[in-house]
């Protein structure tokens, strides 16, 4: 893959075009080597950080180099795309995407993940887990059960509404 990469930006490079184009490079899940113990192994068996987080390095002609501490999601690479790069200038980016400019931190109290058949409210410290079953698991970051938690009525809300906004 590191060859690939250095390829592309060798030619955008000997074509006087890397200082005119926007690079990204990510990916859509981690890895998990069975770092927590659990017997966990590749990706979409868990939502503990070692499958969640990636890394993203980004190429910006004109922007400074950075390195950002505050959480992004995925979720921030059209609004991000469509506000920064072609200028768009809709008041309300949610009417056109999920997520917020990766250039602006914001305080993310929660965020959506999934897997092929389950989806997670994650909060900095907790994922509630809700299963294709109906059934719902409260697991810590490094998933250890968490007992008697009570996610508040204002929070699965919003959580519900996030997740059928772009359907009808």
């Amino acid at each position: 893959m590191d060859n690939l990469i250095g390829r592309v930006l060798d030619d955008l490079m000997s074509r006087d075009l890397l200082d005119d184009t926007v690079v990204m490079i990510t990916g859509d899940h981690g890895q998990e080597f069975n770092d927590y113990g659990k017997n966990y192994w590749g990706h979409g068996s868990n939502f503990g950080d070692y499958q969640l987080r990636v890394p993203m390095v980004v190429h910006w002609p004109g922007k400074p180099a950075q390195r950002i501490d505050y959480r992004t999601e995925n979720f921030d690479i059209a609004p991000t795309l469509m506000g920064d790069l072609l200028g768009c200038q809709s008041p309300d980016p949610s009417h056109y995407a999920t997520g917020n400019g990766l250039f602006e931190p914001q305080e993310r109290p929660w965020s959506i993940a999934h897997s092929y058949m389950d989806y997670a409210l994650l909060t900095k410290e907790l994922a509630v887990v809700t299963h294709a079953s109906g059934n719902v698991d409260v697991v810590s970051r490094s998933l250890e059960p968490v007992r008697n938690y009570e996610l508040k009525p204002s929070i699965a809300l919003r959580v519900l509404e996030e997740l059928s906004r772009f359907y009808e």
